[in-house]
């Protein structure tokens, strides 16, 4: 990609995440970038050159607000189909890889999660990237984070010493909510053996996903490290939170991840000789997710470029909807150990 050309780039789907959350006031305190919308508007490596979105008003309001040179309700009537560099995938998850055969030209395509409805589904769309050495960067947007990217690389570790286990909180599905978190696991603590269900799936009454269900569950990594997930119903309240604790403190991570808090080691206050986690004493972490979006069209760009790698690659998407599929496995299994394939089956096939 010379250094001095702009990717040009259709997004496909303007609802809350391609361009509805701009609109939401209280994000807007926290999130300079919480839609694609807001990013693809300024980001100085992207021409935003189309967008397609089926409902009317959805698309007229857009279009007009973000100055969109070309919207229409559908792919069929997208012009200049072999001129797009880059697609953004913001719809629902059905029929993705028929979106990219319909994009001749896309070298990139930034994809929301669950990649399908069904593994055929995902086997579709992994085999056209791989077909068409399409590079897939999926929105797991905590991968791109400056704050976690920093604890990954070792940061953590040195904060609270080695983790010795951790605590999920999340809801409104585990396809949905529920993938951000075992995402985030894998990514400050480690890989997936296996699974266990501790209880029946459940629906929840605010899924936004069809068919999604919450259910708890118990992983164990490959450090050996047990990580357990809890749902919540989020009409009561929002919480998709991981709690990590570590030799030498504990670390909370809330608020969607706004909320960041070290919580030191401290002497016992009941027990003589002995240690405990200052719990009333929390050290607030300065957060930087409201800028992670960016920071992933930015990856893309270098990416393309050949100058790093991607930080949320299709492969390591597949890991999180494999790990799905063997909690399901073992909900419907009356809590059976479903050990995870050191090989995304999806990738295999």
């Amino acid at each position: 990609m010379p250094t001095n050309s702009k990717l040009r780039t259709v997004l496909v789907g303007a609802g809350k995440i391609g361009a509805g959350y701009a609109d939401d006031t209280v994000m807007a305190r926290h999130f300079r970038f919480a839609s694609h919308a807001q990013v693809l508007s300024c980001h100085p490596e992207f021409s935003w050159e189309a967008m397609v979105e089926p409902i009317d008003t959805v698309r007229a309001t857009v279009q007009q607000r973000w100055k969109v040179p070309l919207a229409v309700r559908s792919l069929e009537e997208l012009r200049g189909t072999e001129c797009y560099d880059v697609a953004v995938l913001a719809t629902p998850p059905k029929g993705r890889a028929d979106v990219l055969n319909r994009l001749p030209s896309v070298r990139a395509v930034l994809v929301e999660k669950p990649l399908g409805i069904s593994s055929e589904d995902v086997q579709k769309l992994y085999r056209v990237c791989k077909e068409r050495n399409i590079i897939a960067q999926v929105n797991f947007t905590r991968r791109s984070d400056e704050v976690f990217r920093n604890w990954a690389r070792g940061d953590l570790s040195k904060l609270i010493g080695t983790v010795q286990n951790a605590v999920i909180h999340y809801g409104n599905g585990l396809q949905n909510n529920g993938t951000h978190m075992l995402d985030l696991v894998r990514m400050l603590v480690g890989e997936v053996a296996a699974v266990r269900a501790l209880g029946e799936s459940a629906r929840p009454l605010t899924a936004s996903i069809p068919g999604d269900v919450d259910v708890p569950f118990a992983l164990r990594l490959d450090c050996d490290i047990t990580v357990v997930g809890l749902p919540l119903e989020f009409r009561h309240y929002r919480e998709n939170g991981l709690e990590l604790w570590g030799e030498r403190g504990r670390v909370s991570i809330l608020q969607e991840g706004l909320g960041l808090y070290f919580y030191p080691r401290s002497p016992n206050r009941a027990m003589q000789g002995e240690g405990e986690i200052a719990s009333d004493e929390p050290q607030p972490i300065g957060a930087t997710l409201g800028r992670a979006l960016y920071h992933m069209y930015t990856n893309i760009a270098a990416n393309l470029r050949g100058e790093e790698p991607l930080c949320s690659p299709i492969e390591s998407a597949l890991k999180c909807e494999e790990i799905v599929d063997c909690i399901l496995q073992s909900s419907h299994t009356n809590g059976s150990l479903v050990r995870v394939s050191q090989q995304c089956k999806v990738m295999t096939s």
